[in-house]
């Protein structure tokens, strides 16, 4: 079995993932990665699920460029983007209720 090594994680999606499907992204935080898949996959659907509540911090995994996060705000922001694209439903909440 040989390791396949991609640029980015864009990369990667680009590479395995087929467009025009219905994709879920749990754990969206602010939606930077959610706009990715949106542009690179031209979904029918779209679901993102983030719990969109309370404050968290994020950073790279050496620890670096660690940034607080504002769930609540997070979410209105990543609302306010989609609010014209009806194929992104964005649920509040665990993914284990769903």
């Amino acid at each position: 079995m040989s390791i396949v090594e991609f640029e980015d994680r864009n990369s990667m999606v680009k590479s395995l993932v087929s467009q025009h499907g219905k994709y879920a992204e749990i754990g969206v935080l602010a939606g930077e990665f959610s706009k990715d898949l949106y542009s690179i996959l031209k979904p029918t659907e779209l679901i993102l699920i983030d719990l969109f509540e309370g404050d968290t911090g994020s950073g790279d995994q050496d620890g670096n460029n660690f940034k607080m996060y504002n769930l609540n705000r997070c979410y209105l922001d990543i609302a306010a983007h989609y609010k014209a694209n009806p194929e992104v439903i964005m649920i509040k909440g665990t993914a284990w209720r769903l």
